[in-house]
C-alpha cells in the first residue's frame, strides 16, 4: 500500500505537498523479520506502474525476497490520509 499524508495541517484539499510512504499489515511484517535477521519471502500483486516499481523497490532494499511478487497491468492501489 502507498500511503500519502499532507506535510502540513488542514484540510486535504489545501494541501500542496505530501509525504510518500509504503505500509500494509504484510509489508510490516516481512519488514520486521527482516530486520530481525530472518530471511522473509513478500508476495503480492502491484500494478505496472511507477508506485509498483517503487514499492517493490523499497521491499527489496528492507532485505525481503520479492521473487513471487507479481505485476499486473491496472494502476496500484493508493490511500490518502
Amino acid at each position: 500500500m502507498t500511503v500519502f499524508t499532507p506535510n502540513e495541517e488542514g484540510p486535504l484539499r489545501h494541501a500542496r505537498s505530501f509525504s510518500m510512504k509504503f505500509g500494509g499489515a504484510k509489508s510490516n511484517v516481512a519488514i520486521g523479520l527482516s530486520r530481525l535477521s530472518h530471511s522473509s519471502r513478500w508476495d503480492s500483486r502491484l500494478g505496472e506502474d511507477e508506485f509498483g516499481d517503487a514499492m517493490q523497490s523499497f521491499i527489496r532494499g528492507e532485505g525481503d525476497d520479492v521473487s513471487y511478487v507479481s505485476r499486473d497491468p491496472i494502476s496500484s492501489g493508493r490511500t490518502w490520509c
